[in-house]
């Protein structure tokens, strides 16, 4: 009976450690079906994510195609209307990273692409919030001076200036022809309610109305189109990864676009310009604007526009001899007289 006894026990405690391995090797597994499942989840998020992605391209590319198509004409400009929702997914649209902005007079919010793929503006936004801080500080000191001044912003990007003119109470008129900034500068404007301030005009500001191609480097990516006429470009373009047709309009076509308040008087503008060095070409046709509106200043990259007076001859000085006529001298931003 003893030797039965103990023969009882050491099965029950054969049984419970058999159980207790069985148990172990359960939560393990459980453990590790987790794990797989957890990282099923990741691949089927990423998966989802690149193909958000990819749907975003496909519709950008073709919204790009479709104003490729249109025939430039008398009435080529192509209004974006920043009150309405722009037609892609929310998890797209939420997707667009936005930055909150240091305080120079006002602040606002960016919103950027992949700095990585951008970094000559969204990569420092998203490293100090805004690009080109000494210019832009200048540029608002100078709506600080002129509170009522009209902006014009001709090869906007993301909208920093007129984002912060906008948040400023000044209304704008914004030229930008990539789809993908407009989409940002929508945002922006609808987080920071400045749309009612903004005209912004989807097309690039040239000599003609006509259809140039716009050229982007893979270093600059999104951000910095170059412009500048067909003939010119042509020669140019193998330099470059990526290029499109985009519609253009003169510079005084902009006068259609200025709000009816400032059309009762003479009114005052601030302009800025940046379509990398062929702003001599985009103010060949300026002189009824000027005419028309007083230019306090204008604001111009002069480093980019000498080192393209190779390809565009004497319209850097044409342009000079223009802006002087209207008492509007080149200065760097600590005074000294530029030449």
């Amino acid at each position: 009976a003893l030797l039965l006894a103990c023969w009882l026990v050491i099965y029950v405690l054969l049984r419970n450690h058999e159980r207790q391995e069985m148990l172990n090797y359960l939560q393990q597994r459980d453990k590790q079906l987790n794990k797989m499942m957890a990282i099923n989840l990741d691949r089927l998020t990423s998966l989802r994510n690149d193909l958000d992605n990819f749907k975003y391209d496909l519709k950008s590319n073709y919204l790009q195609k479709m104003l490729d198509q249109m025939n430039p004409s008398r009435k080529s400009a192509i209004v974006y209307d920043l009150n309405r929702r722009f037609n892609e997914s929310q998890r797209i649209y939420d997707s667009i990273h936005c930055v909150r902005t240091p305080t120079i007079v006002v602040n606002t919010t960016l919103c950027i692409h992949n700095p990585k793929k951008d970094v000559q503006v969204s990569g420092v936004v998203f490293e100090h919030g805004v690009y080109e801080k000494e210019v832009l500080t200048e540029f608002m000191s100078h709506l600080s001076k002129y509170p009522d001044a009209l902006v014009v912003d001709i090869g906007a990007n993301i909208g920093q200036y007129s984002l912060f003119a906008a948040k400023n109470k000044n209304y704008v008129i914004a030229v930008e022809p990539v789809y993908s900034n407009l989409l940002r500068m929508h945002k922006a404007s609808q987080m920071e309610n400045t749309t009612d301030y903004i005209t912004l005009l989807a097309n690039a500001v040239s000599n003609e109305r006509q259809q140039v191609r716009v050229v982007q480097s893979e270093q600059t990516s999104y951000g910095l189109p170059s412009l500048d006429r067909v003939d010119i470009l042509t020669e140019e373009a193998s330099a470059y990864t990526k290029e499109m047709l985009v519609n253009t309009i003169t510079f005084n076509d902009l006068i259609d676009y200025v709000p009816q308040e400032y059309k009762a008087r003479i009114p005052r503008a601030i302009v800025k310009i940046d379509v990398s060095g062929y702003e001599s070409v985009a103010l060949l046709k300026a002189e009824r604007f000027f005419n028309l509106i007083e230019v306090s200043a204008i604001f111009i990259d002069w480093l980019k526009l000498k080192e393209n007076s190779f390809l565009i001859g004497n319209l850097v000085d044409k342009m000079l001899r223009f802006l002087n006529s209207y008492e509007l001298n080149a200065y760097s931003l600590n005074n000294t007289q530029l030449k």
